[in-house]
Formats: structure tokens, sequence, C-alpha cells
């Protein structure tokens, strides 16, 4: 079992994040503890894949309250609510894009082939921290890979650069998070 332990450094918190790899797939789990000046949440979340690190499913709420979000995919692209209904607006996403955490950058990342700087588009499952969700794109670019591996990550008008360990998680991700702890 991997832990991982990030700190937000735009906001005061951390995550503490648990990685069980098995014989069929990998599970994650998550606890976000923020505090800012609006707010403070503890979010936990749970997210399912293939050994292949493709997305199968999430479980996402927050402590305390009775919100949460269940989602399910084939991996293919179709998404699923906690019914088992389609969810047609998120069609072709393959992953997902918590805008609590800066694990979810890791499934592009580990799941694709990388070239240096042969940008890779995706469509993703993009969930704020009130669990609204919607289909968003997103580019990575690999730019370097001597000492550290260097993505380049654009969303809409958002553009950063961030460095991720062996595994393809997230080091150091410019004014947003930093790991602590691998």
């Amino acid at each position: 079992m991997k832990k991982i332990v990030w700190q937000n450094t735009e906001q005061m918190g951390l995550e503490f994040l648990f990685v069980k790899e098995g014989s069929i797939g990998i599970n994650i789990e998550s606890t976000v503890i923020q505090t800012d000046q609006d707010a403070s949440f503890c979010l936990e979340y749970a997210v399912t894949l293939s050994k292949d690190w493709e997305m199968r499913g999430i479980d996402f709420k927050e402590k305390g309250t009775e919100r949460y979000l269940t989602l399910s995919t084939n991996g293919k692209g179709k998404w699923f609510d906690e019914n088992g209904q389609t969810i047609q607006a998120l069609e072709g996403a393959k992953d997902i894009d918590l805008s609590c955490t800066p694990f979810t950058n890791t499934l592009p990342i580990n799941r694709n082939k990388w070239q240096i700087n042969e940008p890779i588009d995706l469509e993703v499952v993009y969930i704020d921290r009130n669990m609204n969700y919607r289909k968003r794109n997103q580019r990575y670019t690999l730019v370097e890979e001597e000492e550290q591996r260097k993505f380049q990550y654009q969303s809409g008008s958002f553009t950063t650069i961030f460095t991720v360990d062996s595994f393809g998680f997230i080091t150091n991700y410019p004014g947003f998070f930093k790991q602590l702890y691998h």
C-alpha cells in the first residue's frame, strides 16, 4: 500500500491518500481537509480503477453532511449515476478531475504513453468541491523527463507546469499543492 500526503499551498489544507493495488484493479481512498476564509470542510473520496489506470467509479462525500456523489463508468466514455442511469452530458470523458486534489492528474499520466512535447487532449468529468460536475477539455504535454518528469497542463485559459514522481503522483503543483510524504 502506498501513502501520499499533499499540502494545499493555496489555502490551508492537507490530503491523506492511500493507494491499494490488487490483482484486478487499483483502489484509492483519500481524505481532504481544508480551511479557507469562507469555510472549512472535510471531504472523502474513493476511486476504483482498472489495473491499467482506467476509471471505473468514484464515491465522493462531505463529512458531517448528507452530501455525496456516486458516479461509475465503463472506461470507454459512458458514465452512470448511482441508479445506473446514463449521464449523456458526460459521454466521451475518460477521467475525473476533482478540484480539491492533485491526485486526479495522475490518472491520464499513468494511463497514457508519453513523448516529449507531444500533447494529449482529454475530456474529463470535472467535479468541484460542491459536487457539481460537467465535462471539460484538458491538455497534458510532457515537457521534461531528465531529472524529473514535468508536464504542462491546460484547461480553458489556465496553464501551469507541474512535477511528478516516478509513480506519476504530483510532487509540486505551483501555487496549489506540494507533496509532503510518499
